[in-house]
C-alpha cells in the first residue's frame, strides 16, 4: 500500500488594509482569485466582516408570560398583592372559570366570569332564598354562588 504525503504549499501575501504580511494556502488563494476576490486581507476584522451577536427580540409568548407574572391581584383574606391564576377553563355554559391561589397566605378561590345578561334572571337562583347567603357571597365560600350550578347546592336551607 502506497501512502502519499502532501505538503501544503503556501503563498506569502500582503494585507490590502493594514499592510501586514501573512501566509495562505495556495489553493485557497487561487480559488479566491477565480471567484473575483482580488483583494486580500489577513483577518476578518481587516476585511470588515465583524461577527456580532444577534439582538434578542422578545417573542409574543415571552411578552405575555412576563406581563402575567408581573400582574398580581389582591388577596381577599390577607390583602397582599400576591394572587396568581393557576388555571383558566371554559365551563359547560360558556363562562370562564379561573382557579387562583395567594402566594402569601396560600388561600385558594375560584372566580367565574359571566356576562351581564346572565344576572338578569337572578330570581331563578336558589342562593336568593338560602339562609347562608350573606351580602354578595355564600357564608361557606362556595364558588358556585349565584351561578347555575348553585341550584344543585346540598348546603341550601330555607330561612
Amino acid at each position: 500500500m502506497k501512502t502519499e504525503i502532501r505538503i501544503a504549499q503556501t503563498v506569502t501575501l500582503t494585507c490590502d488594509k493594514c499592510g501586514k504580511c501573512f501566509e495562505r494556502n495556495k489553493t485557497v488563494h487561487k480559488n479566491n482569485l477565480r471567484r473575483g476576490r482580488t483583494k486580500t486581507y489577513c483577518s476578518p476584522e481587516c476585511s470588515g466582516k465583524v461577527t456580532r451577536t444577534k439582538p434578542k427580540y422578545n417573542t409574543d409568548t415571552d411578552r405575555i408570560s412576563n406581563a402575567r407574572s408581573a400582574y398580581k391581584e389582591v388577596c381577599l383574606l390577607c390583602n397582599e398583592q400576591a394572587v396568581r391564576t393557576l388555571e383558566s377553563r371554559i365551563t359547560s355554559l360558556g363562562h370562564r372559570r379561573r382557579r387562583k391561589v395567594c402566594d402569601s397566605c396560600g388561600s385558594r378561590h375560584t372566580t367565574y366570569e359571566v356576562p351581564a345578561e346572565f344576572y338578569k334572571s337572578k330570581d331563578s337562583f336558589i342562593c336568593m332564598s338560602c339562609k347562608f347567603s350573606v351580602g354578595n357571597q355564600c357564608s361557606f365560600g362556595l364558588p358556585e354562588y349565584m351561578t347555575m350550578e348553585s341550584n344543585d347546592c346540598n348546603m341550601h336551607q330555607e330561612p
